[in-house]
């Protein structure tokens, strides 16, 4: 589903590397909120937002992100919200919370189910 142009709005146009300013504004959070979910230091992410360190959690919150875009039929607000209410499927926490490298397969795994299941 990237076909909405995200590729566009979460890579750094310099470096072409994943921006975590980007992604934060795509899932429509501010770069400390994002920095907060994702277990990160502001100050630091912010000085080097597309830092190599970050690359791989960033692209899995970006493969995420597409996953949950396919499972709601290309609906960007509709992923937004899935991503701040709680879950069933989640054992009732929502998924924003899971965005830590410690539990974003977990997350992973349960967007898959939801698109394989073809329910949100």
């Amino acid at each position: 589903m990237r076909g909405s142009n995200a590729d566009d709005r979460v890579h750094n146009p310099t470096s072409s590397r994943l921006d975590a300013r980007g992604i934060a504004n795509l899932i429509g959070l501010s770069l400390p909120q994002f920095c907060a979910a994702i277990g990160r230091e502001y100050d630091s992410t912010k000085k080097t937002s597309d830092s190599w360190a970050l690359q791989i959690l960033l692209a899995q919150i970006f493969r995420i992100w597409d996953i949950a875009l396919e499972a709601f039929k290309g609906d960007e607000n509709a992923v937004r919200r899935w991503l701040l209410r709680p879950n069933r499927a989640l054992e009732r926490e929502r998924p924003i919370d899971l965005l830590r490298a410690d539990r974003i397969d977990e997350l992973e795994a349960a967007v898959k189910r939801m698109r394989d299941a073809d329910y949100a």
